[in-house]
């Protein structure tokens, strides 16, 4: 009874983590969205925001990369933490729940989720070179 109750603490975190991590990437979606219309818009001038924006767009892809980066490393503990717990357990509580998955199958799907505000890092060095030059 102990390890279910562990197990379902365990999956609740892993679960928060990874919804923190589907909303981190949804709102920077979103606010790359808004930046790359305004640079579109204003790029015609020849202001100061040529160089803001996408400054701004870099902050804020850099520190969402760190923060889905540490969310991926905390899901990681978890998992950890869950694996240990088919160690004590009883057969019968292994057989209701492995999944036989391997744990190469998460690591990949969380590298997506990494790459992409690593690539809108790209995309905004790209834009200030091209902004200053």
């Amino acid at each position: 009874m102990e390890t279910e109750k562990a197990y379902e603490i365990i999956r609740s975190r892993i679960s928060t983590e990874h919804g923190l991590a589907v909303s981190r990437i949804g709102w920077l979606i979103a606010s790359q969205g808004l930046l790359l219309a305004t640079l579109q818009i204003i790029s015609k001038d020849n202001s100061v925001f040529n160089i803001l924006i996408p400054i701004l767009g870099l902050v804020l892809s850099t520190l969402t990369t760190i923060l889905v980066w540490l969310t991926t490393l905390t899901m990681d503990a978890w998992k950890d933490k869950e694996r240990s717990l088919f160690v004590n357990a009883d057969q019968k509580f292994c057989e209701a729940i492995a999944t036989n998955r391997p744990r190469w199958v998460h690591k990949l799907s969380m590298y997506l989720t990494v790459a992409i505000p690593s690539c809108m890092i790209v995309f905004w060095l790209v834009a200030i070179t091209a902004a200053l030059f």
